[in-house]
């Protein structure tokens, strides 16, 4: 199939009125597995070669998707102004003087909608953290005591464990992304208690953790001292 880039939004079903969530796969960006959603900007389409003039900033970009509650398949418009994601349409509202109406929202806006949720809940993935979560060498050398900062607020670790993950197992296409050896930290805060896992870099993906609740979790630096995700 090859690689493509993603949008993500909304659109209401004209025959049955219901809302529904899209995932509309395109090869005419960068096609480099990019997650795009309101308020994120794209690149200028490669379907429009700039031989034949400067190309759009400002357009719609046309897909179908089929409604999950009435099972009927409608046309739908992904509204582009000056090259940024401002709205998920029917296809019968996508006019030019829509278009033209529309105004540009804040940068990134869905994801900060989403930061603000899970930092509210101090769960999901902080997609915009002024720093990474820990550097490489204090992953390595983290210890039982240390503080790990998550969304702002402070956490003690209280166990360091570890996993390998054996990409041949059954699992999702998630999953796979995360194969090999992992580091998950139990940390605490008051009353508070959750389970971290760190990617390679340092940064804190928590939503996966229910992923993995069946892979086995040892004691870092034991073999014996095994715990359940």
């Amino acid at each position: 199939m090859g690689m493509f880039d993603t949008f993500h939004g909304e659109v209401i079903c004209p025959h049955c009125n219901t809302k529904f969530k899209v995932e509309e796969q395109t090869k005419n960006y960068d096609c480099l597995l990019n997650d795009m959603y309101i308020g994120d900007y794209v690149a200028a389409p490669s379907y429009i070669h700039p031989a034949y003039g400067e190309p759009k900033r400002s357009y719609y970009y046309k897909f179908e998707a089929e409604c999950p509650h009435c099972h009927k398949t409608h046309n739908y418009a992904i509204a582009i102004k000056d090259l940024q994601i401002v709205a998920f349409l029917r296809d019968e509202d996508a006019t030019e003087d829509e278009l033209n109406g529309l105004n540009n929202v804040k940068p990134h806006l869905y994801r900060y909608i989403k930061w603000e949720l899970n930092k509210a809940a101090l769960q999901g993935v902080d997609e915009f953290p002024d720093s990474q979560l820990l550097d490489k060498g204090f992953i390595d050398n983290i210890a039982i005591g240390d503080t790990v900062k998550v969304f702002d607020t402070d956490f003690k670790v209280n166990r360091v464990l570890v996993a390998d993950i054996d990409e041949t197992k059954k699992m999702s296409g998630l999953e796979k992304i995360w194969y090999g050896k992992r580091i998950f930290l139990e940390v605490y805060k008051d009353t508070l208690k959750r389970l971290l896992i760190l990617d390679l870099n340092g940064y804190n993906m928590p939503e996966l953790v229910y992923t993995f609740n069946k892979i086995e979790l040892k004691e870092k630096g034991k073999s014996n001292n095994n715990a359940k995700n």
